[in-house]
């Protein structure tokens, strides 16, 4: 199509011209698609949850609130009665856990290290989170290792011999049968039926663990569906996604479900380069356990943040 033009420019000058359309308009290529993301999880279901600003200062155990605050607590599997402390730290109340200065695991020295008892959980989970604040002061000095709370599933004394019960536990500075790993690299160490070694596997979150300040270490566990490998467990940083490894086989039996928490803190390994050369202190605050309706076997997006 072809016609003419006028127009004027400025006060003095008016121009003429003519122009062409063409009779087919090209097409205009549309935008590329949105990346799919996967479904978005239902509500999140908190199962337990508990920090410490109703709690007496003071010694934990001497109090008898721990027996309030968790699940059934078998007293001969309770904490180190000693090592155990409610504090104010800064604006809030903690759990505080001494560390003596040459001991290591919950019963070496004369009065042993750190939290050691597990908790029993209602019901039974094949997938569940668990959140938790941890504080190391300034002058925390890192060792070949230290645990941090996990899960457990399966019983040693009750699971058939070929079935290899599952634990789940975290570790910072590396784990039982793991490198070492003294600044403070937080890892998940776990143990599963196609471990590569007797003390269990380590996944590294590629995350030092600061000093002086409140971190959010979150965990993802999700046991395999029996006669499959698609367990998994993740690793989150303030909420953030920071490691994974997936295709895990955890159980070979239906029974064996998610039953207890493991609130462990004591350094070790098994000899006394695990020990620190001081006594010190941690502190834990905010335990929250959870998962999420409809949320499967599906690894989570790279970056995914937690709601």
């Amino acid at each position: 199509m072809k016609g003419t033009f006028t127009g004027k420019i400025g006060r003095w000058f008016r121009v003429t011209g003519e122009f062409e359309i063409p009779d087919v308009i090209p097409p205009v290529e549309p935008p590329p698609p949105p990346p799919v993301e996967p479904p978005p999880v239902e509500g999140k279901n908190i199962l337990f949850s508990h920090d410490f600003e109703d709690n007496t200062i003071g010694n934990y155990w001497d109090s008898g609130e721990w027996s309030k605050d968790w699940f059934d607590i078998p007293e001969n599997k309770a904490m180190n009665k000693d090592l155990t402390e409610i504090v104010s730290l800064g604006d809030r109340k903690c759990l505080m856990s001494v560390h003596p200065a040459g001991t290591f695991n919950p019963g070496n020295g004369s009065d042993g290290n750190g939290l050691h008892y597990k908790p029993h959980l209602p019901g039974a989970h094949t997938q569940l989170y668990m959140s938790y604040d941890v504080f190391f002061p300034i002058n925390w000095e890192w060792t070949y290792g230290n645990k941090l709370p996990g899960f457990n599933a399966g019983h040693f004394d009750s699971s058939p011999e070929d079935e290899a019960p599952y634990s789940y536990e975290w570790s910072w500075g590396g784990g039982m049968g793991m490198s070492i790993q003294k600044e403070g690299n937080l890892a998940a160490y776990f143990y599963h039926h196609n471990k590569e070694h007797r003390w269990g596997d380590s996944l590294s979150a590629h995350y030092l663990m600061p000093r002086g300040e409140w971190t959010t270490v979150t965990q993802r566990v999700v046991l395999n569906e029996v006669g499959s490998s698609n367990g998994l467990i993740e690793v989150f940083v303030n909420g953030e996604l920071k490691a994974g490894r997936y295709n895990l086989k955890f159980r070979n039996l239906e029974e064996i479900t998610i039953d207890r928490l493991k609130i462990y803190t004591h350094h070790g390994g098994g000899d006394v380069r695990w020990a620190p050369q001081k006594t010190q202190n941690l502190y834990l605050d905010n335990f929250v356990v959870f998962n999420y309706e409809g949320e499967g076997h599906d690894r989570s997006p790279a970056g995914r943040v937690l709601t």
